[in-house]
């Protein structure tokens, strides 16, 4: 019987030692940017102004906010929270964390501006 023990708990310490972690690492896991943010309410879209970790959206003081559907764009292997597609209240300021996949994380804060008058586009 002790013939048959040795090799059992030498079998069961080497099954412990294998590593189980599998996991792919993607190429972009250090990275955690927000490349675009894009607005749109009834209709029309605002695209934002990422600078210095601020997302600025410029819209009329005339449009409500609420309801609006908002479109982050960022690097596919970051996570972001609170997830901008369960946000139903775009007229308050907002700061998202937005962690990479090896867990360095950034803080970014929305801020709406509002304007007078419609923006004047020229191309």
């Amino acid at each position: 019987m002790k013939i048959y023990f040795l090799p059992m708990l030498l079998s069961l310490f080497f099954l412990g030692a294998c590593d189980k972690n599998d996991e792919i690492i993607p190429e972009d896991a250090d990275e955690n940017f927000i490349t675009s943010v894009v607005m749109t309410v009834d209709g029309k879209s605002y695209t934002a102004d990422i600078t210095d970790n601020t997302v600025t959206i410029t819209v009329p003081y005339t449009v409500s906010l609420n309801n609006a559907e908002v479109e982050f764009k960022y690097t596919t292997s970051a996570t972001i929270i609170p997830d901008p597609e369960t946000v139903t209240d775009w007229d308050n300021e907002r700061t998202f964390r937005v962690t990479s996949h090896r867990g360095g994380s950034f803080f970014c804060r929305n801020q709406n501006n509002r304007c007078q008058r419609e923006p004047d586009y020229r191309l």
